[in-house]
Formats: structure tokens, C-alpha cells, sequence
């Protein structure tokens, strides 16, 4: 008999197995930036964070954070390359399309790309959220909504919990 559960039940019962884990990432939050995963029972309105004492781990993170986000989103080049599949690029000269043509609309295309990421004022500092979440803690969840108007969201790793099969596709995202 399968017995039904609530995903506040869910939740609670995925959130006790990663307890010990949420507690190392609340201190290594706080070697380097505490706002990533402030500690359990702390008051935002009333309670401050912690800080290192010359806040060198934070520096550090923040620069490899800046290094990643340079290399990866670089604000005056593609951040990816678009080729043609080969037998599709053969299909299409045979049909008369010059292979320059093939190769200025895919260049086109990343240059469009470029664009709509710098267009959208909110996706870096989501982008930077995310690798400053991988840098310190190793997670972070992204929510990439099948609307076009709406935005991604950035969940930090308190915000989530996930149940996976053995070899490792997502069964339950709460």
C-alpha cells in the first residue's frame, strides 16, 4: 500500500537527512560570505552576521567569483559557440545554401544571444548569485521558467530540497 504524504511532510523528512550538510555549509558560509547560508535561528532584522576578521575568504571568493563570471559571460564576446552538425551543413550546401551563409546566421545567432543576456538587466547578478553559491558551498538550484516574460530564480541551498534516483536524475524537487 503506498502511503500518501504532504510536501510539508516530504520536506521535513528530506530536510532531517541533509541537516549535518546544511550545518558544514552554514560554516563554510561564514569563512567566506555568511549571507549564502546564514546559521538556523538567526533574526535578519535583529542579528548581524559574522565576519572574518580581515574578511580575506570573502575577497578570495569574490575574485574567483569575478575571474568565473569574466570568463564564462565576457560582456564583449559570446559566452558560447554555435556550430552546425555535419551532415546537416552537407544537407543544406546541397540544396543550394552557401556554407558562408550557414556560418553568418550561426554567427548571427550567438551575437543575439549576447545580446538578449545584456538586454536583460537582472540575469547577471543571477548568473554571478549562482557561481558565488557553487564557489562556496557546491549547490545551488536554478529555476528557468518556459515563459519568456517571466525571469530564471536563484535558490540557495536552504531554499530546496531534492530526492534523486541511484543514478542520479531528479525525482522530487520540493
Amino acid at each position: 500500500m503506498a502511503v500518501a504524504t504532504t510536501a510539508a511532510g516530504e520536506w521535513t523528512r528530506l530536510d532531517g537527512l541533509r541537516s549535518a550538510f546544511i550545518t558544514r555549509c552554514e560554516k563554510y558560509a561564514g569563512f567566506t560570505l555568511p549571507r549564502l547560508c546564514t546559521p538556523r535561528g538567526r533574526n535578519q532584522n535583529s542579528d548581524e552576521l559574522s565576519h572574518d576578521w580581515q574578511s580575506v575568504g570573502a575577497q578570495a571568493t569574490n575574485h574567483v567569483v569575478n575571474k568565473l563570471m569574466l570568463a564564462l559571460f565576457a560582456p564583449s564576446r559570446p559566452f558560447f559557440r554555435l556550430e552546425a552538425d555535419a551532415a546537416w551543413k552537407q544537407t543544406a550546401m546541397a540544396q543550394g545554401i552557401p556554407e558562408t551563409a550557414i556560418d553568418e546566421s550561426l554567427a548571427q545567432g550567438e551575437l543575439l544571444a549576447t545580446k538578449e543576456l545584456d538586454r536583460r538587466g537582472t540575469t547577471r547578478p543571477k548568473l554571478y548569485q549562482i557561481k558565488a553559491n557553487l564557489v562556496v558551498l557546491g549547490n545551488a538550484l536554478v529555476y528557468l521558467p518556459r515563459d519568456k516574460g517571466e525571469d530564471m530564480r536563484v535558490f540557495g541551498i536552504k531554499s530546496y530540497v531534492v530526492r534523486r534516483t541511484g543514478t542520479g536524475k531528479v525525482k522530487t524537487i520540493i
